[in-house]
């Protein structure tokens, strides 16, 4: 009987730490296609900063030009996309809303030092993809729990089993 017992609750652990893997995978891959797309739209927004001061700005005679507006609008929709990505209550994702801010605000006037807020943005947004892929790689706290949990009860189960069949001999 109670043979019959510990094997089902070691199939059963066997279930729940397959189904919690294979979640934890899938939310791994979700956060990595995160990271890829808040890096390309960082990435975009630089590039984009640049295109606008190098264009001269946001001086009068530069907002009629069609390519200039374009480059705007492109701006305000990767910025956007980045806002609507990060967490506004962790300071890091502050501190970068408020240096991509920065940068825009350089790239509308043609004497700003734009190279200095691109690599603060940079150096920010470094930091930023950083600690999110050490996230990824450590994995979401109850998959570390219910691993740690199932690795324990399969191990206790197969340490009774053996124990009780040295016994029996």
């Amino acid at each position: 009987m109670a043979e019959n017992l510990l094997t089902a609750t070691i199939g059963a652990s066997v279930v729940v730490l397959g189904l919690v893997v294979s979640k934890e995978t899938k939310t791994s891959e979700f956060r990595q296609q995160w990271i890829d797309e808040l890096r390309n739209d960082l990435s975009d927004f630089i590039s984009l900063s640049f295109d606008i001061a190098l264009k001269g700005g946001a001086n009068e005679s530069v907002l009629g030009d069609e390519n200039q507006l374009e480059a705007w609008e492109k701006a305000n929709r990767c910025l956007a996309r980045i806002k609507l990505r990060i967490n506004p209550t962790e300071s890091l994702h502050q501190e970068l809303i408020q240096k991509l801010k920065n940068l825009e605000k350089s790239a509308t006037h043609p004497n700003a030092k734009i190279e200095s807020f691109a690599e603060q943005v940079v150096e920010c947004s470094q930091r930023v993809l950083k600690a999110e892929w050490k996230r990824v790689k450590r994995g979401e706290w109850r998959y570390i729990f219910l691993l740690a949990f199932s690795s324990t009860s399969l191990l206790t189960c197969i340490g009774y089993l053996g124990v009780r069949w040295i016994l029996a001999k």
